[in-house]
């Protein structure tokens, strides 16, 4: 940090200098642990008089005020490159007010002045296009509400029902072959559901909207060569940064939702060949209302696992629905002749191959 004398040596411009700081999309890996991910903020200064940035940098947590001076004056010291010669601003302008109290004493002894005067609108269109730099080639995920006719009471009721199955952990008591068969309301076909986590690493579960897409994801298995059908194949995962949609970790933070932790987020996925999607309303209403039901299926599936097929009927955000679930929908002989299958066919394609060389 510059010392108090250094920067009254500095000439006096008549300028006219903004800050602000704002809490971005993006992810920075923790300098000391390569599996930690910190959301950075960003604080910048922009020259009023120009528009030019003098300077940025980004933080790992909100600038407090004394990060905040030190930024200020080393920016004086050493602006960013080619944009204004070392000097000492006439007025520096603050969008936030309780900064600009604590700077007030110590900027006037560099006989700065100092005001508050927030620009949000400004200041939004400035890290707007200062974005794609910091971001360097990440894709924020899109948020949930961003999906057409999402509502928010759907989004709070799924992350709730999402964080007590959490505390449930069906992955304990079901792992990723005892499908279930689940219908919900008056859906004629099921769906298929794999629980996930057993294993300890990646938690949720993903569903499969036919039989044929369920065969062909374990026969995929067991050639361990995936492949993700062109309609896609839908996810909830509980996932830890960076996989996290900043719109939806903002929305739990306006509205106090339930999630089970920043590294346990839930996460509903549809995974295209050509990218990652978020569910339709009528998918997340599906989710919703299973969600529901899970914690009260694994009770009744303890402690022996026996096969069951029961109606629930839950209160969802839109009323009353019926979920049917089947347990098991496919024996595990039938599974493993589906493996099987995919065994038999990579080694007929390393023997074509072989045979080619």
């Amino acid at each position: 940090m510059p010392s108090v004398q250094t920067l009254k040596f500095l000439p006096q411009h008549n300028g006219n200098w903004y800050t602000a700081f704002r809490l971005i999309p993006a992810w920075l890996k923790d300098d000391k642990d390569p599996e930690e991910y910190n959301r950075p903020w960003m604080i910048f200064i922009v020259d009023l008089d120009t528009g030019a940035i003098i300077n940025l940098t980004l933080m790992k947590e909100k600038p407090a005020a004394n990060q905040a001076y030190d930024f200020l004056t080393q920016s004086m010291v050493t602006p960013a490159r080619n944009s204004i010669t070392s000097q000492r601003p006439r007025v520096i302008y603050f969008e936030d007010e309780s900064l600009a109290v604590e700077m007030e004493s110590r900027l006037s002894e560099l006989k700065i002045k100092t005001i508050y005067d927030p620009q949000e609108k400004a200041t939004d269109e400035i890290v707007e296009n200062l974005l794609p730099f910091v971001l360097q080639g990440q894709i924020p995920l899109p948020g949930l509400l961003n999906q057409h006719g999402v509502k928010l009471d759907l989004v709070s009721s799924v992350f709730k029902n999402a964080t007590k199955l959490w505390e449930v952990k069906p992955w304990d008591i079901l792992n990723n072959e005892d499908i279930l068969g689940v219908w919900v309301g008056e859906q004629n076909k099921p769906y298929y559901v794999s629980l996930m986590g057993s294993g300890g690493m990646e938690f949720g579960f993903a569903v499969f909207k036919s039989q044929n897409e369920l065969e062909q994801f374990f026969v995929e298995l067991a050639t361990k060569i995936t492949k993700i059908p062109t309609k896609g194949r839908h996810v909830f995962l509980y996932n830890p940064p960076p996989m996290i949609s900043f719109d939806d970790m903002d929305l739990v933070d306006e509205h106090h939702l339930s999630i089970p932790s920043i590294k346990h987020f839930p996460t509903p996925l549809l995974f295209k060949p050509d990218d990652i999607y978020r569910p339709s309303a009528t998918m997340l209403r599906w989710y919703e209302a299973f969600l529901l039901v899970l914690p009260d299926l694994i009770n009744d599936l303890q402690p022996d696992l026996a096969p069951l097929e029961k109606q629930y009927v839950v209160n969802t955000v839109k009323g009353e629905t019926t979920v049917k679930v089947k347990y098991p929908a496919f024996s595990k002989k039938k599974i493993n002749l589906w493996k099987n299958d995919g065994a038999l066919k990579m080694m007929a394609e390393m023997i074509r191959k072989a045979s080619e060389s």
